[in-house]
């Protein structure tokens, strides 16, 4: 069973470790299990939460969304608890962006004062994906009215997805899964882009010669 390496950050709350054993990888892929995929598949949790930093309350949405990545091959190597500060929680997103490339907070996404964790993201992302934020709160407002309440963003930095969730367990809980399912594809393609881009390229210029050599034939 694989067990993240300790990260030490002072700022933070750091919550148990989640072990997740990364024997197989799941049917997103259909490939086998490597050290390439086990590392594309690593995802960090971090909940921004005033209440649960102070310990005043329990938090429960970072479990759940712990549980979900786990239940779909991701290995959760950090679960952070931050408050409801911007700075703190970038310097959470940024840290660790270094070493997952999944990040998904859950909390601070709404309309209150203290609700940040949106221009936190966007502060941090080189680009942002709205198509994923309009899919989870397209989901959202299947169970309540309040859905387009919801500021969630999701974005990338380097080669890391960053997906922010509500901050009530059923709320993120859905929303991670209208999106979860197309996460490892984008990750694919954060990882792998260029090649595949080189790969594509080639195969335009072999089919273009392909069609030169077959219009040559019948002239």
């Amino acid at each position: 069973m694989d067990f993240a390496d300790p990260l030490i950050l002072s700022s933070f709350r750091i919550l148990p470790y989640l072990a997740f054993t990364t024997n197989h990888y799941n049917h997103f892929s259909g490939r086998k299990s490597g050290p390439y995929n086990r590392l594309m598949m690593r995802a960090a949790v971090i909940t921004v939460s005033d209440s649960c930093f102070r310990g005043q309350r329990v938090d429960v949405s970072g479990r759940v969304v712990a549980e979900l990545l786990q239940a779909n091959a991701f290995r959760v190597i950090s679960h952070l608890v931050v408050p409801d500060e911007q700075a703190e929680i970038e310097d959470a997103l940024r840290q660790q962006c270094e070493v997952a490339s999944l990040v998904v907070t859950t909390g601070g996404t709404g309309v209150a004062p203290r609700d940040v964790t949106p221009e936190a993201t966007r502060a941090v992302c080189d680009r942002l994906l709205d198509g994923f934020a309009e899919l989870m709160r397209a989901e959202g407002r299947k169970q309540t009215q309040f859905a387009p309440l919801s500021r969630s963003v999701s974005g990338t930095r380097g080669r890391s997805l960053i997906v922010n969730l509500p901050g009530n367990p059923r709320g993120a809980k859905a929303s991670l899964e209208a999106v979860i399912s197309i996460i490892p594809h984008a990750l694919t393609l954060l990882e792998g882009s260029s090649m595949q881009h080189d790969e594509n390229e080639g195969a335009e210029e072999k089919l273009g010669e392909a069609v030169g050599h077959d219009n040559r034939d019948g002239s």
